[in-house]
């Protein structure tokens, strides 16, 4: 309960930048906590719209989501665990499929930093997060539209 009430009170309050000493931007935050308000606790339900258009604001007119690959596949990752998966705009997919390496790999982004590094200069990241993420938020994207498709042509 201690938990959910920090929670609540990071997104009142406006803090998601400054709540944890490892993660030091608010897509990560989001993320983190749509992860739980999937699991349908009743109390956070109240973040969702919050949260929602705080992801949506930071929408970029090429699809991207805040300041990286990274961050996108966070935004559209954090959008589908909270049920807006209609909110998500083609663009940011289109994004993330074309960014995608010839590797098969999306590009490195910062996921922690250093705590003694306020001005975020030690970040820590790797393809295998970025890559782990994007994938994440496409696979839940394309089951999402599948079923949708499969409701629209059902009898």
């Amino acid at each position: 309960a201690a938990a959910i009430d920090l929670m609540v009170r990071v997104i009142a309050e406006e803090r998601e930048e400054i709540c944890d000493k490892w993660y030091l931007r608010p897509v990560l935050i989001y993320y983190f906590f749509s992860k739980n308000m999937n699991k349908g606790i009743e109390k956070l339900e109240e973040l969702k719209p919050i949260i929602k258009n705080r992801i949506l604001a930071q929408a970029k007119l090429d699809g991207q989501f805040f300041e990286s690959i990274l961050d996108t596949g966070l935004a559209v990752a954090a959008l589908e665990n909270m049920g807006y998966h209609e909110d998500i705009p083609a663009k940011s997919i289109q994004y993330l499929l074309a960014a995608q390496n010839s590797n098969g790999a999306w590009k490195k982004g910062a996921i922690y930093y250093a705590h003694a590094s306020p001005d975020k200069s030690a970040a820590s990241g790797g393809e295998e997060i970025s890559t782990a993420v994007v994938l994440e938020a496409l696979v839940r994207y394309q089951s999402h539209e599948r079923s949708r498709h499969v409701e629209s042509t059902s009898f």
